[in-house]
């Protein structure tokens, strides 16, 4: 079938960088599953754009679609034919509709009983003509976080439209958003191109683009970007400073990228080098320039949305406005400097928390006493657990400095600076300086034991208040990010094995707010879950193996990853140990919820058969495993070696796979549900034993195994 390439352009004002990625991959989602709906077959598609316009093109669209024969029904059989056998109006109607002899109907069971139907060949419809209808809801479909209206207009986009451009190959395909049509007109680069570029053909929209000064395909802007940067960077004496992070901010706020070097006094070299860092990539979109060793240079590297034209005006006027900027925090810092942390702890008393939830001052003390707990839980004493309450006794403090209301983002890290100014001890300074780790889910974690402590603490004090006034997360909104710190908690109790009852930490939690609602408790406990299992979602552990892993008491949860680990390595190297494994665990999982008491009293006078004796003899083998590994697990936390729990595990679970033979007699022998209500019990509690024992390492009832 002939194909042809198929460009949709939608031309906008500047979109926000944050807004495009998403947009274009909805975009090309979106089209795909129309093309697919309207049997429109095609080779591959491509998303791509800039600040001004959202682009797709795709490759090998198919002219038309395939034509298909159809089964077109009619009235029920019923309704054919009158009493005498001949066909009725409503048959002869139908056939007629259709174009054929009544004596080409046939009769065919439907949904709606059996109905006259004819077989009808439909031909293909052209491509234009299916993208006309379908584009209209392609281009509307991207879900910006924020949208606005614009002259007389009803539809909202991220910015206003602008123009349209969409071609089959060298025919424009004609839809309207509004009065917003669609042609081969596009516009060139806000200032070295035409404000008019007709465009061929799909084919040739790139190279026109390109001498109209516009790079649309981001990945070779980013390749271009990069090397430009590489470049004045090496030219100035250094390497870029988080360069793929600050690529990524330049890529949608450029359409033909410019590098260039700036330059600013060394006396800001005195800052804290995350200061000055700090405002040029996050607020300038700057690359800090560094040497090789990791020095702050004093200058930095910008990317400009033009050519090399007044280019010497373009570095002088960026060059004033981070000196601007840099002279400010000197002014703050030095300030700051005034007064020590532990001088201005009495300012939270002025500073609201979160509505409803009290003070700064009010955060900290519960905090502070939540730390204790995790710092004991940790096995944190003398010095360490000080260190670590002397760190939340201050780690709110410097949201009062000057520096860090101007610059949020440095909140926490500017605190352990000041910290370390103020005389503080290096391992309070550091913890301080941690504790909003991890903001994200690539984040770092905090590296100390006391940092740990608190950033645990500091989340779970937020999470436990804000549910507790009712404002939990929705499907749309988390504006106190729950589930981020939620998040937060899980990878560190996970990726870092810790040995800590995360649930009661949260009722500890709950409790400083005077909260004793079992449901609030719960809806917790659910947000955790599924944050834990986030966190194993992006280490590669599939869905039935998160439910193993996490299917053991919440002591237990920093045991799951390295458990989950040790299990997938098992399915690999040995896959029918693990079934042997999961066959120990599950028979009897599958009937203990038939028991009527949790009594694990088990009578050996009861005993009828010697299959009950060797189970017992199993069971109590199956509660050494798992006692041995309650205590490799704490003794590798206590030695900073938590991989070694993913070989301990290995361990526990072949020992289990020992016991499927004894598990497997014990049920092909014995009838579990003896009608003596003794012996039912008796049975039971054993089997409640072993399922108890296994779900200590993990809940391998959960797998699915064939």
């Amino acid at each position: 079938m002939a194909t042809r390439d198929f460009l949709l352009e939608i031309g906008t004002e500047e979109l926000p960088s944050r807004f495009v990625p998403p947009a274009l991959e909805q975009l090309r989602d979106e089209m795909a599953a129309a093309l697919g709906s309207w049997r429109l077959e095609f080779g591959s598609i491509r998303a791509t754009g800039t600040p001004r316009r959202l682009v797709l093109l795709v490759e090998g669209l198919a002219e038309k679609q395939p034509d298909r024969r159809v089964e077109v029904q009619g009235p029920p059989k019923q309704a054919c034919f009158d009493a005498e056998g001949r066909p009725t109006k409503a048959l002869e109607g139908f056939a007629k509709a259709q174009g054929v002899d009544v004596a080409q109907v046939t009769f065919a069971e439907t949904e709606k009983g059996i109905r006259a139907t004819i077989a009808v060949d439909e031909p293909g419809r052209p491509a234009a003509e299916v993208l006309a209808e379908i584009l209209p809801r392609v281009a509307l479909c991207p879900n910006f976080p924020k949208t606005m209206r614009w002259a007389h207009r009803k539809v909202r986009y991220g910015r206003p439209i602008r123009w349209l451009v969409a071609l089959l190959g060298s025919e424009v395909v004609p839809f309207a958003i509004e009065d917003i049509h669609s042609g081969r007109v596009s516009r060139g680069h806000r200032f070295l191109g035409q404000e008019a570029v007709e465009i061929p053909s799909a084919d040739a929209y790139r190279q026109t683009m390109r001498e109209q000064y516009v790079m649309v395909d981001h990945d070779e802007r980013r390749e271009a970007i990069r090397a430009q940067v590489l470049a004045a960077a090496n030219q100035a004496g250094g390497v870029p400073m988080h360069l793929e992070e600050v690529l990524e901010e330049n890529l949608y706020l450029v359409e033909w990228p410019t590098a260039f070097t700036g330059r600013f006094s060394e006396e800001f070299l005195s800052l804290p080098h995350v200061v000055p860092t700090t405002v040029m990539r996050k607020h300038q979109k700057y690359f800090p320039v560094a040497t090789a060793e990791g020095e702050l240079l004093p200058c930095f590297v910008a990317v400009r949305n033009g050519g090399v034209e007044h280019i010497e005006e373009v570095i002088r006027g960026n060059q004033i406005v981070v000196h601007g900027r840099l002279r400010d925090a000197v002014f703050f810092f030095r300030n700051d400097l005034d007064r020590t942390l532990a001088d201005r702890a009495k300012d939270l008393e002025r500073v609201v928390f979160i509505h409803g939830l009290g003070s700064l001052a009010e955060k900290t003390r519960r905090v502070e006493a939540l730390t204790l707990s995790v710092a004991r839980a940790l096995g944190l004493d003398g010095a360490d657990a000080e260190h670590a309450r002397r760190a939340a006794e201050l780690c709110k403090v410097d949201l009062t400095t000057n520096l860090v209301i101007e610059f949020t983002s440095l909140q926490g890290i500017l605190g352990g600076v000041y910290a370390a100014r103020g005389g503080e001890s290096p391992a309070v300074a550091a913890a301080i300086g941690e504790h909003y780790r991890p903001a994200s889910a690539d984040d770092e974690l905090p590296a100390t034991a006391a940092g740990c402590a608190l950033s645990i603490a500091d989340k779970m004090d937020t999470v436990a208040g804000v549910l507790s006034i009712g404002e939990a997360p929705t499907g749309t909104a988390d504006p106190h990010g729950v589930r981020r710190r939620l998040q937060g908690i899980a990878a560190m109790v996970l990726r870092k094995s810790l040995p800590l009852d995360i649930m009661g930490l949260a009722r500890e939690a709950l409790a400083h707010y005077g909260c004793q609602d079992t449901a609030v408790e719960g809806q917790l406990a659910d947000l955790l879950r599924q944050r834990a299992e986030a966190v194993l979602e992006l280490h590669g552990i599939g869905m039935d193996l998160r439910d193993a892993a996490l299917g053991v008491e919440w002591g237990r949860l920093g045991q799951a990853l390295a458990v989950a680990r040790a299990v997938q390595a098992l399915d690999t190297e040995d896959p029918e140990v693990l079934t042997a494994a999961w066959r120990a665990a599950t028979r009897p999982a599958n009937i203990v919820s038939k028991r009527e008491s949790d009594s694990i009293e088990i009578a050996a006078s009861l005993f009828e058969s010697e299959s009950e004796g060797a189970l017992l003899e199993s069971v109590g083998r199956m509660e050494t495993v798992a006692d041995v590994f309650d205590r490799r697990v704490v003794k590798a936390f206590l030695e900073e070696r938590p991989r070694t729990i993913e070989s301990q595990a290995l361990i526990a679970l072949r020992s289990l796979a020992l016991e499927a033979p004894v598990v497997d007699g014990f049920f092909d022998e014995v009838m579990v549900m003896a009608e003596d209500p003794k012996v039912r019990a008796n049975r039971l509690a054993m089997l409640y034993r072993a399922h108890l024992a296994v779900t200590r390492i993990a809940d391998l009832h959960a797998l699915r195994r064939d």
